[in-house]
């Protein structure tokens, strides 16, 4: 108890800029994957350099694919090593995390933490602790082109998916009259990973199936409206979609639609600076909410954190670091530069925010239709419960009946929230 007092009050002194070591320290933080992600992240660690000479920043690279990523940070882990000091971690993964993570209310002030939106800061804490400190916050929402929207006599974009399917199937044919054979209608993720957790529980939502677990924590995926959404989903496969669609994460379909190959995208909110960069879609699209499927629109909460490992050989400095890199100049800059969300609700007031993400001002409208993943319900077992669902949503993007598929991917969820520690709770 001596030995952790002593080393949360030396952390708070160097928060505070008393007490580091003044000694050439090198901090790793695994974040982003590649692109303007990495560039913003490696951007602020320089900024951070020239305020603190003593320190050098590296940024490591990390997969694209969430799920690949989570196995790559659970090897650091198993392996205690203090190669990594700082990793990027979903909002979906304190729980996974928690226990190689430091205590950030250790390392933080109060007055930076109470700076973020307070339910986007608990979503971080597992049983009393901060796991990370938020970094930006994420919402899906539907890019749709509106040049051809006017080219083909439509008024606005779709509120329902059967909406979506009539003018995806119209544009794509016209296009490809016109001489596009590449041309689609609607580019999304499909890929066997946590992506496709988002989009099928868009889905499932959207046509009023319910979530993954329900308030008792009991898995309900088995049930008509799950089946028939997840059913029509799949009935967009090399029709309206490519056939890779089955394979692809969230750049492929952004590459299709950066070409000027789809008339309607489904993406997260850092897409729309990379949109907007794009010398020929620049002027040529906006975004809306994700359609409804008969009952309401449904996007999936996402986001993404900053935590320290508690092998790092250097959490003190390496707390100075998460502190900046979060603080609301950083996410200002980010949010400008990449459209990343921030989580600090003051900074959806500043003008500059709204004028490079100006449909961030229906931003407490899209939260309020968001929908969560079970990561709290599931605690430890959520990338199992996940892994279970989006393998079962997969198959049907296959051609597996969606009914048989759901009743055995129910079957699946319950065994992994039998196994395991107890989870956080709701």
């Amino acid at each position: 108890m001596a030995q952790r007092t002593l080393a949360v009050v030396l952390a708070l002194l160097c928060v505070l800029g008393w007490g580091c070591s003044s000694g050439p320290v090198t901090l790793t933080v695994a974040g982003g994957a590649s692109g303007q992600e990495l560039e913003l992240t490696v951007d602020g660690a320089r900024r951070f350099e020239n305020l603190h000479p003593n320190i050098t920043v590296v940024v490591r690279p990390t997969p694209a694919n969430s799920s690949e990523r989570l196995t790559f940070y659970q090897k650091i882990f198993d392996q205690r090593s203090s190669d990594v000091d700082i990793l990027q971690v979903d909002v979906i993964w304190p729980a996974i995390v928690a226990e190689h993570a430091v205590n950030m209310r250790d390392y933080m002030r109060s007055s930076d933490l109470e700076m973020h939106f307070p339910k986007i800061l608990e979503s971080y804490e597992v049983d009393g602790k901060l796991v990370a400190v938020p970094w930006f916050t994420d919402l899906p929402v539907l890019y749709y082109r509106t040049d051809l929207l006017k080219k083909y006599g439509f008024e606005g974009p779709p509120k329902t998916w059967g909406e979506l399917y009539d003018m995806a199937s119209a544009i794509q044919a016209g296009e490809r009259a016109a001489g596009r054979p590449d041309f689609w209608g609607y580019v999304w993720q499909g890929g066997a990973y946590e992506g496709l957790t988002c989009n099928a529980l868009e889905w499932q939502y959207s046509h009023g199936g319910g979530g993954i677990l329900d308030e008792e924590g009991n898995p309900s995926v088995s049930n008509e409206e799950t089946a028939v959404a997840f059913q029509r989903a799949s009935s967009w496969i090399a029709d309206i979609s490519p056939q890779e669609t089955v394979s692809f994460v969230e750049d492929d379909s952004r590459a299709i639609w950066q070409r000027g190959n789809a008339a309607f995208m489904r993406n997260w909110t850092n897409a729309y600076a990379l949109s907007k960069q794009d010398g020929y879609l620049a002027d040529k699209f906006n975004v809306t909410e994700l359609p409804s499927g008969g009952y309401a629109s449904a996007m999936t909460l996402g986001g993404w954190g900053l935590m320290i490992s508690r092998y790092s050989d250097h959490p003190s400095q390496a707390a100075e670091l998460v502190r900046f890199l979060v603080r609301d100049r950083e996410q200002r800059m980010r949010a400008i530069g990449g459209t990343f969300a921030p989580t600090m609700p003051d900074l959806y007031k500043d003008p500059a925010v709204l004028d490079a993400m100006p449909f961030f001002l229906k931003i407490e409208d899209y939260l309020n239709k968001a929908v969560l993943r079970p990561a709290l319900q599931a605690g430890d077992r959520y990338d199992e419960v996940s892994q279970a669902y989006w393998q079962a949503a997969h198959d049907i993007l296959n051609g597996a009946d969606a009914r048989t598929r759901l009743r055995r991917a129910e079957e699946e969820i319950r065994t992994a929230m039998g196994s395991g520690s107890e989870g956080s709770g709701d």
